[in-house]
């Protein structure tokens, strides 16, 4: 069975799709994986063919329907004939394109947003009807676009974002107070800053240390600095998708932090991110062993209450006092961090998570005829 994975996002920092590509291969597909950014962080060894969506410039990068080389990646396509073609987001335009010429090629989606009202989204949401499969990372994303969508196809899979299984199951105990961590995004930045800034400065004061690491350029981390100035935050480098959770298992906490949109809800994001909590930092926290605190997100009600710690960030001293109370006692700390790792090991990985997709597709191929 051969089949195409198109990646929109650098597949080095978001690398869900990758795995896919790699879970293809290990069950005996022959997989030809297109990405704008070659995917050197997370497949060195260069295991997968890959090839470079080539980016236009000029006037044609200007234009919202062509800057984002539709027909290169359909000439990518037609020259790999996928019976397979698994796609991210606005790229399954072509893909659906190349279903109309090939009506034997088969078409998964794959989406890791939810959007509404972006041109692309429109057109794909008219044309659901031809996918033969959809994956998404989040029930609730699932079940908005299923409300939204009326064609979308039976056959739906969650794959959270979730890293691969660790080959280790040993996990090293802290003598220390408790330590939380915060990895990535920019989008923190444009959220309640008053509110976060309150929430970590109160943290700090209560001799909590937490470590920030932000992609980005050094002035973006300048910005997060401003936050707090107490000694006990630190703004730190971005670390690689290879060395994150070794990073991440010298804390006790992963923090998540999206509590509920401004009043106004002026951005329609904040609160889409509240509710769905769908994020790569999740799946990496309860892979390193660590807590995850998190502001009540209903996207996050599918995780253990023996893995997590929840606060209310409404009032940020009082939420801090809350998350600070609950990771006081060291062995309770220890004991929910265990839990954390046996639930990545056994669950909250990316073969487990995959593991139903994966199934359909290569049942499906051996069930084709020659």
């Amino acid at each position: 069975m051969k089949a195409v994975v198109i990646s929109l996002n650098d597949p080095n920092i978001y690398p869900g799709l990758h795995h896919l590509a790699k879970a293809l291969v290990r069950a005996g597909a022959d997989v030809h994986f297109l990405s704008s950014l070659e995917p050197t962080g997370v497949d060195p060894d260069r295991e997968i063919p890959w090839a470079a969506i080539p980016k236009l410039k000029g006037v044609i990068e200007k234009i919202p329907a062509l800057r984002a080389n539709y027909h290169g990646i359909f000439r990518l396509i037609r020259n790999a004939r996928p019976d397979w073609i698994i796609a991210q987001h606005e790229y399954l335009l072509p893909a659906l394109a190349y279903k109309a010429v090939d009506r034997r090629v088969k078409v998964a989606g794959y989406f890791s947003d939810y959007y509404k009202g972006l041109w692309h989204t429109e057109v794909l949401k008219r044309g659901a009807g031809f996918l033969n499969a959809y994956v998404d990372i989040c029930d609730v994303r699932l079940q908005w676009r299923q409300n939204d969508w009326s064609k979308i196809p039976a056959e739906t899979f969650i794959i959270r974002q979730a890293p691969l299984r660790r080959s280790s199951n040993k996990l090293e105990s802290h003598e220390c107070t408790a330590r939380v961590v915060l990895t990535g995004s920019n989008l923190l930045l444009k959220m309640n800053r008053e509110r976060l800034s309150r929430f970590l400065h109160q943290l700090c004061s209560r001799d909590i240390a937490v470590d920030w690491y932000l992609p980005g350029p050094d002035d973006m981390r300048e910005d997060a600095r401003l936050l707090t100035l107490h000694p006990l935050f630190a703004v730190r480098e971005p670390i690689s998708k290879s060395e994150l959770i070794e990073t991440l298992s010298n804390y006790d906490a992963g923090l998540f932090w999206a509590p509920m949109a401004d009043a106004d809800l002026s951005r329609p994001w904040d609160r889409s991110v509240f509710v769905s909590a769908a994020s790569n930092k999740i799946g990496e926290y309860i892979a390193a062993g660590l807590i995850v605190a998190h502001t009540g997100n209903p996207g996050l009600s599918y995780l253990p209450d023996d893995i997590c710690v929840v606060f209310d960030p409404t009032d940020p001293e009082a939420g801090a006092d809350q998350l600070v109370a609950q990771i006081a006692d060291r062995a309770a700390v220890d004991r929910k961090r265990q839990a954390a790792l046996c639930y990545h090991l056994n669950e909250m990985n990316f073969e487990a998570q995959a593991a139903p997709f994966i199934n359909y597709v290569m049942e499906g191929a051996a069930a084709q005829p020659e």
